[in-house]
């Protein structure tokens, strides 16, 4: 990934797609999304009384255009 203004990442693809944008109005421009995720625990209640789960890619660490 190439890094854009020392902020955002920006994906080859991305780079492209944009680049493609420009000359052909009717390529959609790139756009933004989660590249980087990390786990987050959850405390809930239920009728059973209160669970705790950890839950796989549901904290955004880094965000990249693709």
């Amino acid at each position: 990934a190439l890094t854009f203004n020392n902020k955002l990442q920006i994906t080859n693809h991305a780079y492209l797609q944009a680049f493609l944008e420009s000359k052909h109005k009717n390529v959609p421009k790139p756009c933004c999304s989660p590249m980087k995720l990390s786990p987050m625990t959850l405390i809930y209640y239920t009728e059973n009384g209160v669970k705790m789960k950890e839950y796989e890619q549901m904290r955004v660490e880094q965000c990249g255009c693709e």
